[in-house]
């Protein structure tokens, strides 16, 4: 018997099997508010906050995101619903088979991490595809020609500057594609992975091996604004996170323990936590295995 979109499954190297669910119709309602359970969430006022990303709202809209279509996307940290300015970022669920087909490009950069699934996106007459451990950094302006969904799929993507409301982050149809500088300076879509990002080898990190970090998107590196980082901990691995900017970090496997002054906070797979600019995080560590994935904004280095 063929299962429905609410009993299909996806599983890959960056955590457990996550049920792929298409959340009830709730109203055409383009809101850019993340809603915990239903309710708008609180700015978190100079405190880490965490979020479960399926008790949050899904964002109606045009397709593939539209009610019983084959996509949703929760606006998981945003500007209004957590005070978020540099970044905001989504939490996106793709069915196998779905397809975007009209060309599109954004006024903010984006950055997509696949942590499981494959798909392809089309891009200055190309296809790539991206599976697991696959990121895409999109500077602003970057066309994209459409969307190819093999397998059911997972992306967190972030956005910066926060957007301000649901759409007008999106250039106008007759604007997408245009570039009257240099061809050479077009801006085009960039492709990164896990396993070939380099390590880093910072002071802060806990002694041994426990910790394995990768440079996946920096200003050093490639120019970005907006600083990405994967990390990999073995049982007891612990880091000190340098600096006070604001910060979305993503759990993709296991469970982590955040201390940031008087707060101890367990974030748990698939679960993101965001911390304002200003706030310090005393130690980051992990009992048994996990993965995370961080987004900084302005970029460290």
């Amino acid at each position: 018997m063929a299962r429905t979109m609410e009993e299909d499954v996806m599983s890959g190297p960056f955590g457990p099997p996550l049920a792929f669910r298409l959340a009830p119709a709730v109203g055409l309602a383009l809101m850019m508010i993340a809603a915990a359970g239903g309710r708008a969430a609180a700015p978190s006022g100079g405190r880490i906050e965490v979020v479960d990303p399926m008790k949050v709202t899904p964002l109606y809209g045009r397709p593939p995101f539209d009610q019983g279509g084959s996509a949703t996307h929760r606006r998981v940290i945003n500007r209004q619903g957590n005070g978020s300015i540099q970044l905001d970022i989504g939490y996106n669920l793709y069915a196998a088979g779905t397809r975007l087909a009209a060309p599109y490009a954004y006024r903010t950069d984006e950055f997509c991490f696949v942590p499981r699934g494959r798909l392809v996106l089309k891009s200055g007459g190309g296809d790539t595809e991206m599976t697991g451990g696959g990121l895409m950094w999109r500077p602003r302006g970057a066309a994209s020609d459409g969307l190819d969904v093999l397998e059911d799929s997972v992306t967190i993507c972030a956005m910066s500057p926060a957007r301000i409301d649901a759409d007008s982050h999106r250039l106008p149809a007759q604007d997408v594609g245009k570039w009257s500088g240099d061809p050479a300076l077009r801006p085009k879509l960039h492709f990164f992975t896990v396993e070939t990002a380099p390590r880093l080898d910072r002071a802060h990190r806990s002694p041994g091996t426990a910790i394995l970090e990768r440079e996946m998107v920096s200003t050093r590196k490639d120019g970005s604004k907006i600083g990405m980082i994967f990390t990999r901990f073995r049982p007891g691995g612990k880091v000190k996170p340098v600096g006070t900017a604001e910060q979305i970090c993503w759990v993709g496997k296991g469970r982590i323990d955040v201390q940031s002054g008087g707060d101890a906070l367990i974030v748990a797979t698939p679960s993101f936590f965001y911390r304002p600019a200003g706030v310090t995080i005393d130690a980051i560590s992990a009992s048994s295995g996990a993965e995370m994935l961080c987004f900084s904004g302005p970029a460290r280095f």
